[in-house]
């Protein structure tokens, strides 16, 4: 069968239709939901990402709807827990224990971390924490270290080009655009690590009904082009 979805980033808004097949089990007692997923994104190519990620493994639910909206990870936390949006995408591992959401059990996506410099200042990494390093400080629990919070790809990127911060980390896929179009060449880009985002989700039953539906459309959502453009893209090792 075909569904609609529905996309938007900004002021744009553009239908989308997505094939759906028969997912047995707690999918079904999905089925025929609207879902709103708030997607915390940058940058439109990240955020077409991981709609086309989502919407491969809605794919797989019968008579499903999938809402796609792009907002700052604060705002989109409190409509959250407030019960206006279903789930939130990408998320880091990070402890959850005293919050009111929580990770799906199912990873989604594969999310390389990388650390960018400013060329005429190589950064002794054995020593890392000295510097000022901007970054999601989301992604503290899952880099290992402390982080100025960011306000952007852009405009941290700019810091290191200006020298003005030593570093900033954050996923590839959110920042090559912004460096690519700053036209940087003073930065260089260091993998410096590789691992897993999550679905997060309120935690109630509702959450929990979802959580069971993903960890079922997940795995059969394997081998097909939006979920394999995520999880079996390699490292782009490249240089401004």
């Amino acid at each position: 069968m075909t569904r609609a979805g529905i996309l938007r980033y900004g002021s744009l808004v553009v239908p989308m239709f997505i094939a759906g097949s028969r997912l047995a089990g707690a999918a079904d007692a999905a089925a025929g939901h609207t879902y709103r997923i708030l997607v915390i994104s940058t940058s439109k190519p990240s955020f077409d990402r991981f709609v086309n990620l989502m919407n491969a493994i809605a794919a797989q639910v019968p008579g499903t709807v999938f809402t796609f909206e792009a907002m700052p990870e604060a705002p989109a936390i409190a409509q959250l827990v407030a019960g206006q949006a279903d789930m939130i995408v990408p998320y880091p591992k990070s402890p959850m224990d005293d919050k009111p959401y929580v990770l799906s059990a199912a990873p989604v996506t594969k999310a390389y971390y990388v650390l960018y410099t400013n060329t005429a200042r190589p950064l002794d990494l054995t020593k890392i924490a000295q510097y000022t390093i901007e970054g999601d400080r989301r992604n503290e629990g899952v880099l290992g270290l402390s982080l100025r919070q960011s306000t952007g790809p852009e405009d941290s990127l700019t810091k290191v080009h200006d020298g003005t911060i030593d570093g900033y980390i954050n996923a590839e896929g959110a920042t090559d655009p912004a460096l690519r179009t700053l036209g940087f060449k003073n930065i260089h880009r260091y993998l410096y690590k590789e691992t897993q985002n999550y679905v997060l989700l309120p935690k109630t039953a509702a959450g929990r009904n979802v959580d069971q539906l993903l960890s079922q459309a997940v795995p059969r959502a394997a081998g097909t082009p939006g979920y394999d453009d995520m999880q079996k893209r390699p490292y782009g090792d490249w240089q401004p």
